[in-house]
């Protein structure tokens, strides 16, 4: 009794999944995309301005030799 008792609880829980696996496709949403989504117009960056670095301090530059 015990035994067939041990055979039906090691049973259950991939009888739990695969019934998961049985729902009908048509309960879940499309995955296509909706008009919300889709890209439209254009985006343009603008031009970032070229900066020179700052000069040196004389105190650095003779650090540095």
């Amino acid at each position: 009794m015990n035994r067939s008792r041990a055979i039906v609880l090691a049973c259950l829980p991939t009888t739990l999944l695969l019934a998961g696996c049985a729902t009908p496709s048509t309960e879940f949403p499309s995955l296509a995309i909706r008009d919300s989504e889709r890209v439209s117009g254009t985006m343009e960056v603008p031009g970032t301005p070229v900066t020179a670095p700052a000069p040196l301090a004389p105190a650095t530059l003779a650090q540095l030799d």
